[in-house]
């Protein structure tokens, strides 16, 4: 990536933005560090400037400026560029929004929103935004400011001096409080049920183990149980929260555990949520947008792809992770195809495996479901993983590519040949831009 960027920054930069929209990304952290790279790295200072301009539009949550100024932090010192860039995501955004930052979203990732502040020094007239920017930095409100955007502060710190679940979820549905707001040992059966009306579908989906583990959750409460269904399953709320069906699927597979992943907590699964779940990762593919090219996926199929978890996810193996990524592609693009590594000369795969490795159409449909994809790679016979090939078969068959996808659990082999240096690659091919994604 850092190569795409020196070469081209403007197009790094299109494409980032382009996954954004399209909410193709399971996660937003690559897309927030690539951008921390063309803004800290690219040679070209409007292309750096641009980058910065896009900041807002990437990083939509507090959470997700901290993450990218971890980043650019990391990739260099606190330039003029970087100081104004920063300085006005502070004086841009919407009020309310960085209202509800100051109490949802102090500090992610080593770094607080006072931290950012202390080195942007971002400036502004508005009284409002003095206010929040003072007690960003300090903790304080200012007296004497008459905003509506500052509701939400009033309550927190309402909500600090709370004695009791009970009084801290009523502070919560008065000033429309996230749970975050609300000091963790407040944090009941009131506090949870309230946050299901003051938090998004992300944080529902998030939290359904920690709402059956303080009671919220559980089969005789009818009432809460299809609430949560209806939610879930609601296509245009999907859409709207911008839900990943990775989202979904690490939803479906966590609360079904009926416990936690990190921690003690342990809850009772209801039934018809495991089902909503599975039924939620389908709908979500509606919040998919189309990237409209020519995809042509490589997809790992190797005995070290069934073990091991994603994202510390339990039964999230990197087969499971790569067949729904698979099956966003398959179900959002026009016109794609899929193929497998696979042994083209006896043994077995894998990085130590042995065999030659080759290449196996693998045929999918968008009718199919999570699991017969599965089924489909695991009759695959296993071949090591040459992340060149899909770009030489391409090329040897004049198929026309825009975009190569290659999921693996990064046991790869290495190739006498490789994608960068083959003296097969056409002018079509030299001119494809392609994507080298795996599951770690």
């Amino acid at each position: 990536m850092r190569e795409l960027v020196a070469r081209d920054a403007a197009l790094a930069l299109r494409v980032t933005l382009d996954v954004v929209r399209g909410n193709r990304a399971p996660r937003p952290d690559p897309a927030l560090l690539v951008l921390a790279l063309i803004a800290k790295t690219a040679p070209d200072a409007a292309d750096r400037k641009a980058a910065w301009d896009a900041l807002p539009e990437v990083a939509r949550t507090g959470t997700m400026l901290l993450h990218f100024l971890a980043f650019a932090d990391a990739l260099g010192g606190w330039g003029r560029l970087t100081r104004q860039g920063m300085a006005r995501v502070y004086e841009d955004a919407p009020l309310e929004k960085l209202a509800l930052w100051a109490v949802k979203y102090k500090a992610r990732g080593g770094w607080s929103q006072a931290d950012a502040l202390r080195k942007a020094h971002p400036k502004t007239e508005d009284a409002g935004r003095n206010a929040v920017l003072k007690f960003l930095v300090d903790g304080v409100l200012p007296e004497g400011v008459d905003d509506t955007a500052l509701r939400v502060i009033e309550g927190h710190l309402l909500a600090l001096e709370a004695t009791s679940d009970a009084a801290a979820a009523g502070l919560m549905n008065e000033y429309g409080l996230p749970i975050e707001a609300v000091p963790t040992h407040l944090r009941g059966a009131g506090v949870y049920r309230a946050a299901m009306g003051t938090n998004g579908l992300t944080w529902l989906l998030r939290n359904l183990g920690n709402l059956g583990r303080v009671g919220v959750l559980n089969v005789n409460d009818r009432d809460i149980v299809q609430e949560i269904v209806d939610r879930v399953t609601n296509a245009q709320a999907l859409k709207r929260g911008r839900i990943h069906p990775l989202d979904a699927l690490k939803a479906h597979l966590i609360y079904g555990l009926g416990r936690g992943v990190k921690g003690k907590g342990k809850w009772v699964p209801v039934p018809q949520v495991v089902d909503a779940l599975q039924d939620a990762f389908y709908l979500a593919f509606g919040a998919v947008q189309p990237a409209g090219k020519r995809v042509l996926l490589g997809l790992d199929v190797s005995g070290s792809m069934g073990m091991g978890q994603v994202g510390g996810v339990p039964g999230l193996t990197p087969l499971l992770g790569t067949a729904a990524m698979a099956l966003v592609t398959v179900r959002t693009e026009p016109t794609y195809l899929a193929l497998a590594f696979s042994s083209a000369g006896g043994g077995y795969g894998g990085r130590w495996g042995g065999g030659t490795p080759g290449l196996t159409p693998l045929t999918l449909s968008p009718r199919q479901r999570l699991d017969d994809v599965v089924a489909a790679m695991q009759k695959i016979p296993l071949g090591g993983t040459d992340c060149a090939l899909p770009m030489l078969w391409a090329a040897r068959q004049g198929v026309e590519v825009d975009t190569f996808v290659v999921y693996t659990d990064n046991e790869t082999r290495s190739s006498l040949t490789c994608a960068g240096s083959s003296s097969i690659r056409g002018e079509a091919l030299r001119q494809t831009l392609s994507y080298c994604t795996w599951v770690p």
